[in-house]
């Protein structure tokens, strides 16, 4: 009986352990349209890493000269982490971190879309996010939200391709005004996510954000939406 047991335990964990490191593999003809075609057509193949029961890593390579296009990882089905691209040499090309967080030391921001103002979450208390130079700030008097609207620029390639949707960005304003951490939360498609990440990165300085007349930090999560309608 107590044979069967153990047997029994080793099973489970071998099952376990296999689901852990399971790989799934397809195999496509190009890069931008994803056509699975069977392995003998095969051009790229993706292989898919299950790390354990939540997080899965897709790794996308070419099979003639067997050097990587790019990795992704994703938990439960979510971009999740580091994503890696690669040229045709192997250098690496853009890294884009998802599911990003508030930073600690922060206060979590909500923001308006149509003024110079913001909520902090944890407070419930409205605090202004004006621009450093008055100059810009009268010029795009619907708040920062309406500088990020003008100066986003739709990617040629993503409008050919008809690729659409909102890309999420979190960033920091730290006790000086000054803009850090800027990393996607939720990404569409790298050439989105890297638009988004650029046009956020160039903001201009703003005022330091005020708390019972004391500089704080905040974290922001910026909704950049992209669409051909």
């Amino acid at each position: 009986m107590k044979r069967i047991v153990l047997v029994f335990i080793a099973l489970i964990f071998s099952v376990s352990l296999y689901s852990q490191t399971s790989t799934g593999i397809k195999y496509f003809k190009d890069v931008e349209q994803l056509r699975e075609v069977k392995e003998k057509k095969g051009i790229f193949i993706e292989s898919s890493e299950c790390l354990n029961d939540s997080i899965k890593r897709v790794t996308f390579k070419n099979i003639s000269t067997d050097r990587t296009i790019w990795i992704k990882v994703y938990k439960y089905n979510k971009p999740f982490g580091n994503w890696y691209y690669y040229n045709g040499n192997g250098q690496l090309t853009n890294r884009i971190l998802y599911g990003y967080d508030k930073p600690e030391g922060y206060y979590r921001c909500d923001i308006d879309d149509r003024l110079h103002s913001g909520k902090l979450v944890e407070l419930n208390k409205e605090i202004a996010l004006v621009f450093k130079d008055k100059q810009i700030s009268k010029q795009y008097e619907h708040g920062f939200m309406q500088w990020v609207a003008i100066n986003v620029v739709y990617p040629y390639g993503a409008r050919d391709r008809d690729i659409q949707g909102e890309v999420v960005v979190g960033f920091t304003i730290d006790e000086l005004g000054t803009i850090g951490s800027v990393q996607i939360v939720r990404g569409v498609h790298e050439l989105l996510d890297k638009e988004s990440l650029n046009v956020v990165k160039q903001l201009p300085q703003f005022e330091p954000v005020k708390l019972n007349e004391k500089n704080i930090g905040v974290y922001i999560e910026c909704p950049i939406r992209f669409s051909l309608e």
